[in-house]
C-alpha cells in the first residue's frame, strides 16, 4: 500500500476550511488540519477492481489528486480498507485511490474525510493553543499559538510545557516578535495550503501578490541522538512596504528559522528561506506551491552547528 504519512491540502479543495482573519481563526484552521480532519462526505458506493478503488458521490467531494483521504464507518467485512488511502485521480463526482491488498467488490455506507496529520492540543485557553506531535519518539517540542490578533498570531516553540502559559527552553527568544500570518486585512485570505505529517508541517498563505510559508516541527538531525531537532519558521514583524502592505513572511531581514542550539539556547539558523514557486493558474504571482504536483519548491537552507 502507498505511504499515507505525508498529507497535503489547500483552499481549492471542495469544502476546505478557509483561513480567515480574526481572533481564533488560525487555531480553528490548525485544529482541522492537524487534529480533527474536515470535509466529511457520504459516498454513494465504493468499488474495488484490481487493487484500484473508485469512490462515487451524488455530488462533489473533498479529495484532490495525490492527496490522502480518510474512510469513516467502514463495515467489518472491509476492515482492511483501513483509515487512510492515497488518492490517484479525481473527477467532479468520484475519485480513484490505492486499494492494494483489497479483493474486488463493492462497499456501501462509507463516508470519506480529509484526515488530520496526527497532532494533539494538550493545553488551550481563549484564543491560545499549544500543539504537539501525538506520536512518541523524537523531540516532540511544543508550539504555542497566541491567536488574539486579527491578521497574525504570535507563536513560540518550547522544549517542554506544563500549561498554556508555562514553558521552558523557548525559541525564538523573548526579544523576537514571532508571527504567523492569517490575512493582511480583515477579509478571508486568498490561496492557502498546508503540508506535513505527524512530526512537522509547513503552511502557506497568499498575501496580495506573494505566497509565503511558515512551519514547525522536527527535522532530520545529522546526530541521531540530537535532543532538540526541532525548528520554527516565523516572520518577526516586517515594516510596511512601498505598496502600503506588510510582507508577513520568512524573508531576509524580516524572519527566519529558529531552533535550540547545543547549549539549549534559542538561535537563528537562517533567514530568507522557503520562497517557493508555481502559483495556481490565474493567480498574480509565480511564488507559491504547485497544487497539481503536490510539490514544494523551496530555496536551500543550511542548519549549521552552534
Amino acid at each position: 500500500m502507498l505511504d499515507t504519512s505525508v498529507k497535503y491540502t489547500d483552499s481549492q479543495q471542495l469544502g476546505s476550511p478557509s483561513l480567515q482573519a480574526g481572533p481564533g481563526a488560525l487555531i480553528a484552521w490548525l485544529d482541522m488540519h492537524l487534529i480533527t480532519g474536515w470535509g466529511l462526505t457520504a459516498t454513494t458506493s465504493i468499488t474495488i477492481s484490481n487493487e484500484v478503488g473508485t469512490a462515487i458521490f451524488s455530488g462533489g467531494h473533498p479529495a484532490t489528486g495525490d492527496a490522502v483521504i480518510g474512510f469513516v464507518n467502514v463495515p467489518g467485512a472491509w476492515i482492511a480498507l483501513g483509515n487512510e488511502r492515497r488518492v490517484f485521480g479525481v473527477s467532479t463526482n468520484s475519485f480513484t485511490f490505492d486499494a492494494s491488498g483489497l479483493p474486488n467488490g463493492t462497499i456501501n455506507g462509507v463516508s470519506v474525510k480529509v484526515p488530520g496529520m496526527g497532532w494533539e492540543k494538550p493545553f488551550y485557553a481563549a484564543n491560545t493553543a499549544v500543539y504537539r506531535s501525538a506520536t512518541s519518539g523524537g523531540s516532540r517540542h511544543y508550539l504555542r499559538v497566541d491567536d488574539s490578533n486579527d491578521a497574525y498570531a504570535l507563536v513560540k516553540a518550547y522544549a517542554s510545557m506544563t500549561g498554556v502559559d508555562s514553558g521552558a527552553s523557548g525559541y525564538p527568544g523573548d526579544s523576537v516578535d514571532a508571527r504567523w500570518m492569517k490575512s493582511i486585512d480583515t477579509t478571508p485570505s486568498q490561496f492557502s495550503w498546508i503540508a506535513g505529517d505527524n512530526k512537522s508541517f509547513l503552511y502557506g498563505v497568499q498575501s496580495y501578490d506573494y505566497l509565503w510559508m511558515f512551519g514547525f516541527g522536527e527535522y532530520v538531525a545529522e546526530d541521531p541522538g540530537e535532543p532538540n531537532n526541532s525548528f520554527i519558521a516565523i516572520n518577526d514583524g516586517a515594516p510596511a512596504q512601498g505598496n502600503g502592505h506588510q510582507d508577513w513572511y520568512t524573508r531576509e531581514d524580516y524572519g527566519g528559522v529558529y531552533l535550540l542550539n547545543n547549549a539549549g539556547q534559542p538561535a537563528l539558523c537562517g533567514r530568507g528561506w522557503m520562497l517557493s514557486n508555481n502559483l495556481p493558474s490565474g493567480s498574480v504571482s509565480s511564488n507559491a506551491i504547485n497544487p497539481s504536483g503536490g510539490k514544494i519548491f523551496a530555496s536551500q537552507q543550511y542548519i549549521i552547528d552552534f
